[in-house]
């Protein structure tokens, strides 16, 4: 049973989209120009588009937790790369040791929370009242190991010059123990809210069954965009993992942003489409840049011209284009035919429709193949195709259904 939405819902979620854009806001003011900018710019980024997906969700959807857990999650990493820009700014004055110390644990939670996150989706309830307890292991785990790294003694590990203000050396080790407690919890939660999600869309159906599927899709996204990120980093070799951290970025926002559709059910017949179509030019894309690279490198062995010759690389790029068209075609024609057998189908019908028209006279005939071919491919609840004809002067029109 859904929990009953907070009073002034709307009012809190746009307070937390506030906070989490001034702290932004703050730490990019702070940072100046650090030589990490563009990694505190992606992750202030990152952090406001989250706090507006749990703006929208906490605002139209009060009683899903999700949408606040979104908030928090938001709230979390931006005061930490805040807490981050405040200490580089100000240690080592006492204001910046506290900043520093924020920076040991406030993002734990900023992530963390996205186990609970996986156990609630899309719903915002648990798949049975049995998985409360699941829920409670994550909760505890991420209390104790928010514990452990507030009090654990040491020095910080953004800042290895100043030691904890808060350490307990005397507590050293029972804190080692509750962070190994902490942390097995919440790795047992992560797996359990993994077995969740596979259980759910494995048992989903109608509209439960499209949000799953846009879930599905962020995530293929993430290990993709990694690869993509590994692959087109030796491009720029003078900022180091610079591009594979911002394809990790852009991915991990896709997630709560294809979750933000799901729940709020915005345009969800989509999604085969958009499936489909990043299948193909991922796909497309792979193929056309090695046939690049293997162009580039026979012409460089065929034609007597130095290494990375404009021509070359003009006449590669021109290959690349006009190999786009049919490779995309032939392409298309494959992922169709391998995971969207449905759309593959209808098309053929469609074809072999084109061919009967071409040879058939009789109206009446070429009215009914219409008639069953749309229905066939586009499924519609009911056909009826209106005919006009002429008796006696007098026009009248007759319906023909799809039996």
């Amino acid at each position: 049973m859904r929990r009953p939405g907070l009073r002034r819902g709307p009012q809190l979620a746009v307070a937390g989209l506030i906070a989490t854009t001034i702290s932004t806001v703050a730490c990019l003011l702070l940072v100046g120009d650090h030589r990490d900018l563009i990694a505190f710019f992606l992750v202030g980024l990152w952090a406001v588009a989250l706090s507006l997906v749990g703006a929208l969700v906490a605002s139209r959807q009060p009683g899903n937790p999700i949408g606040w857990l979104f908030l928090l999650s938001a709230t979390c990493v931006s005061f930490s790369s805040l807490a981050q820009a405040f200490a580089e700014r100000f240690l080592p004055s006492g204001p910046g040791e506290l900043a520093a110390w924020l920076t040991l644990w406030l993002a734990v939670p900023g992530f963390a929370v996205f186990v609970l996150v996986f156990l609630l989706f899309p719903t915002g309830d648990l798949l049975s009242p049995r998985w409360v307890w699941v829920m409670r292991a994550g909760w505890v785990g991420l209390a104790l190991m928010v514990l452990n790294l507030a009090l654990r003694p040491g020095t910080i590990d953004s800042f290895p010059t100043i030691d904890n203000p808060l350490g307990v050396e005397s507590a050293r080790s029972m804190l080692d123990l509750v962070g190994y407690v902490g942390e097995g919890l919440l790795i047992a939660a992560a797996v359990a809210a993994a077995v969740s999600l596979v259980l759910r869309t494995l048992g989903a159906q109608g509209v439960e069954r499209l949000q799953m599927k846009w879930f599905a899709l962020s995530v293929v996204f993430l290990p993709v965009a990694f690869l993509a990120g590994q692959a087109i980093q030796p491009l720029d070799p003078t900022e180091e993992d610079a591009l594979t951290f911002l394809m990790i970025m852009v991915a991990l926002l896709a997630i709560p942003t294809t979750m933000g559709i799901a729940i709020l059910r915005h345009r969800l017949y989509d999604i085969d489409r958009l499936i489909n179509r990043t299948l193909v030019y991922t796909v497309l894309t792979a193929l056309l840049a090695g046939a690049y690279l293997l162009a580039v490198l026979a012409l460089q062995f065929a034609l007597p011209f130095p290494d990375e010759s404009p021509a070359i690389v003009a006449a590669s790029t021109l290959g690349a284009v006009a190999a786009f068209r049919p490779l995309r075609t032939r392409v298309q024609g494959v992922v169709d035919r391998r995971f969207f057998r449905s759309r593959y189908n209808a098309s053929q019908t469609v074809e072999r429709f084109g061919g009967q028209v071409r040879a058939q006279t009789d109206i009446d005939g070429l009215a009914a193949d219409l008639v069953t071919i749309t229905h066939q491919t586009m499924q519609p609840a009911t056909v009826s195709l209106w005919l006009r004809d002429e008796v006696d002067g007098v026009q009248i029109f007759r319906e023909r259904r799809a039996s």
